[in-house]
């Protein structure tokens, strides 16, 4: 399992997750690393958080709407691959269409409970 998030928190690893498994491509508040609006990701970390989605078994898009460039291409990267794709999500999001049933527009509290 792999973690590519835009949260700047650190909440994934507080929850558990192995530090080399969360790909905060926007860095992190608390190692004082945050990519601020407008300034390009580095680009390792960018690399690797496309590599691993590329390939995964499983992509899940959580609360997120796809707004945010760059991060929001790497679900068309992984379409292409034919890569079974969910979206979990309280509102619509830019890929709704093309992964058709596989999307639940509701709270993840709701869905996981």
């Amino acid at each position: 399992v792999h973690v590519v998030t835009q949260n700047v928190d650190g909440l994934h690893q507080k929850a558990g997750l192995p530090q080399e498994r969360v790909h905060e491509v926007h860095g992190n508040r608390e190692r004082g690393d945050v990519v601020e609006f407008g300034v390009k990701l580095p680009e390792s970390v960018w690399e690797r958080a496309v590599e691993v989605s590329c390939f995964a078994d499983l992509f899940i898009i959580i609360g997120t709407s796809l707004q945010v460039m760059p991060v929001s291409m790497i679900p068309g990267y992984v379409t292409s691959l034919k890569t079974p794709i969910w979206v979990i999500n309280k509102t619509a999001t830019t890929i709704d269409e093309i992964v058709g049933q596989n999307v639940l527009h509701d709270d993840l509290v709701n869905v996981l409970s």
